[in-house]
Order: structure tokens, then sequence, then C-alpha cells
């Protein structure tokens, strides 16, 4: 419970290395937090993971202090969503802009993710967002493949399915 409040979430694998147990006594004990509403899940199969779960949340029907003036007005909300790109340094966003909507070279896509990851890191939603593809596209073609050369590492190595999970080069 302690890895879960500091961490935000736990997984199968990181459960077995902290208790020193097998595959099906993780599960038991997992799915028998889950069912005391200690834990919550998220996700299933491969990418399952636990978070804090309502029991253990704070209730929001008490407060514990004085409810701060809740009258006040509404701030001009028209504004344009915050754009990603805009804190990149203005080559890389060069580089994006120069970038085909069917680019087919995947060197290039690859190497702009890199410095990307290089600048700060990204999730892979975050990394899709700023290069205007799917995000399912860019882990499949260029995040997994950048890992596997070495590339780009989690930044919560931990834990791969950490819903809080993004990437860095190396």
């Amino acid at each position: 419970m302690i890895f879960i409040r500091e961490a935000g979430a736990i997984d199968n694998s990181t459960y077995r290395q902290l208790n020193a147990c097998d595959v099906l006594k993780a599960s038991n004990e997992l799915r028998s937090l889950r069912d005391k509403g200690l834990i919550e899940q998220k996700g299933k199969g491969r990418s399952t993971y636990y978070t804090t779960g309502g029991v253990l949340n704070t209730d929001d029907d008490v407060p514990n202090t004085e409810p701060n003036d809740l009258n006040t007005e509404a701030n001009d909300l028209t504004t344009e969503p915050y754009d990603l790109t805009q804190e990149l340094p203005s080559d890389i966003r060069e580089q994006i802009s120069n970038l085909g909507v069917r680019e087919n070279d995947q060197n290039k896509i690859k190497d702009i993710v890199y410095k990307i990851c290089s600048f700060k890191s990204y999730s892979a939603k975050q990394i899709a967002l700023i290069l205007n593809r799917n995000e399912n596209y860019i882990y499949r073609n260029y995040i997994l493949p950048m890992k596997d050369e070495g590339r780009l590492q989690h930044t919560i190595i931990d834990m791969p399915n950490h819903p809080d999970q993004a990437y860095k080069a190396v």
C-alpha cells in the first residue's frame, strides 16, 4: 500500500518483486485487495495495474477545511488548448512542420522522436500529439523499436505499465 501511495500505481510484476512471491499468489492477493476496495483495477491483461481504491481515498463529502468562496466569476474559457510544440526548441518545431502527412522515411521520424525526448520526457500520447499522428502507430512503429535499439527508455523503469509512463532519450 505504501508503494502504491508513493508510486501512484502497482502492477503484478512489481508486486511479485516487492513481496517475493509467484504469479498466482500475487494475483490472488491483488484481487483480494481489490475486492476489499483498498485498490482499484485499471486496464486488462498484461497492461493491468492498480491504484488506490475508494476506501483509501479521502471522502470529498466531508471537507476538513473551510471551503473557499466558490462564487467567483468564471475566467474566459474560450482560450485555445495548450500546444506542446510551443515548448520545443525552434529547430525541432521546424523539423516537425516539414514532416509530410504521409512521411515514409522512418529514420527521419525516429530522429525527431529522439530529439523531442532529449529535450524533455514525454508520454507516447504526448509524442503522438506533437507529431500529429495516432498514438498506437507512434508507439508500435517508433517508440518500441527505439526502446529495443537502446535509444529511448522509460522514465519509470520498474513499472512499464505505469499510467504516467514517459520516455527519455538515452
